[in-house]
């Protein structure tokens, strides 16, 4: 999915705001209009870069005088001390500007790099590791695409994406039966029906009903392994998502369980912090 500009712009622009509606009184009071600076972004830890579009539109939006120069591409590993990218011209517009760059870069870098951690921790196989939609309001989208730079890949990107029936639909339909053929009833052929189960018994209904895909929520490792084996036994077809208490130390013994999709909602709401500092030239 391509990032939407309009929603990136208004973004950054509510970012700039913040952190520039009062001016900056350091920057106006120490440099005049024709003083220039330039400045290199420069990890301070080994990090997969996220964020170089977006860190681009901030320098347009915010002063397009400034030149922007990237030296790497997003998805790119960088080593301590390499350099992302540069940033030259004049030195009141650098500075103002300089806090947002840095949290747009680190925020989404630091996504990137914990997903690519923990895709190798996951290992080569059939699952393959997604994110979920539990993401910073507004910057869905960005994290998102810090997944896929990180070797991961999405889950729904909103709530029109895909149909997925979870424990409070089925509470508030009555029964999983009803659930699953209200939404039969209103979808088109291309929508795949997803039922989230956390019994066994929930689990012997989805398969009755032949939904399309399967998500195993909150199973130990020893109930995915029966579960899978029965899936594959009676619905070879369906697709089986493991979600919930999904761990990096978890990972390495989840590829041998036969899964089709391993979701982790940590990769966008708990990636640890990266430090990117920007240096003067």
């Amino acid at each position: 999915m391509s990032l939407r500009r309009p929603l990136v712009d208004a973004l950054i622009r509510l970012a700039l705001d913040e952190d520039l509606a009062r001016g900056d009184v350091t920057s106006e009071a120490i440099f005049s209009a024709e003083d220039t600076v330039s400045v290199a972004f420069r990890p301070r830890q080994e990090i997969v870069v996220s964020g170089l579009w977006v860190l681009r539109r901030v320098v347009e939006i915010g002063d397009p005088t400034l030149s922007f120069e990237c030296i790497v591409e997003d998805g790119q590993t960088v080593a301590a001390g390499g350099i992302i990218a540069r940033i030259s011209g004049p030195a009141r517009s650098l500075l103002m500007l300089e806090r947002t760059c840095l949290n747009f870069l680190s925020h989404l870098s630091a996504i990137a790099t914990f997903t690519a951690q923990c895709v190798e921790a996951l290992g080569p196989g059939r699952a393959r590791l997604v994110d979920t939609r539990k993401t910073t309001p507004g910057w869905r989208q960005l994290e998102k695409a810090a997944v896929r730079h990180g070797g991961g890949r999405n889950h729904r990107h909103d709530l029109g994406d895909g149909v997925m029936i979870k424990d409070n639909h089925i509470a508030a339909a009555g029964s999983i039966e009803r659930a699953v053929s209200a939404v039969r009833a209103s979808s088109h052929h291309l929508l795949r029906i997803e039922l989230e189960v956390d019994t066994e018994a929930q689990l012997e209904t989805a398969i009755g009903l032949g939904v399309d895909v399967v998500m195993l929520d909150n199973f130990d490792n020893q109930r995915v392994a029966a579960a899978v084996q029965k899936i594959r036994a009676e619905r070879p077809e369906m697709v089986v998502e493991l979600s919930g208490g999904i761990t990096m130390e978890r990972l390495p013994t989840l590829q041998a369980l036969g899964a089709d999709v391993v979701s982790m909602g940590a990769l966008t709401h708990s990636a640890p912090s990266v430090d990117i500092g920007l240096d003067y030239v």
